[in-house]
């Protein structure tokens, strides 16, 4: 195998990774992040500015998740060509 295919299934596998991760772990986190910190703050435990840093932190989460897909993708598109596909 020449190196480029195998750093592209490697990456191929390392993004996979990553999507697993986000997908049971990071997404759903992020979507509770939202909703305690929208809870919270219209009970008036927490401020705006805390309120805003949560969901900054929810939306970086979210963030990283598209860009893992579209990563994943392009190592797909990568790994297919250079099979030949």
């Amino acid at each position: 195998m020449s190196s480029l295919y195998e750093q592209a299934l490697a990456d191929t596998r390392k993004f996979s990774a990553s999507l697993g991760y986000y997908e049971q772990t990071g997404v759903p986190q992020s979507g509770a992040i939202i909703s305690q910190s929208q809870r919270l703050f219209r009970a008036g435990e927490i401020s705006y500015l805390v309120l805003i840093q949560s969901l900054n932190q929810a939306f970086a989460i979210q963030n990283t998740y598209l860009t893992t897909i579209r990563d994943y993708r392009q190592a797909l598109i990568e790994l297919n060509y250079l099979r030949g596909e």
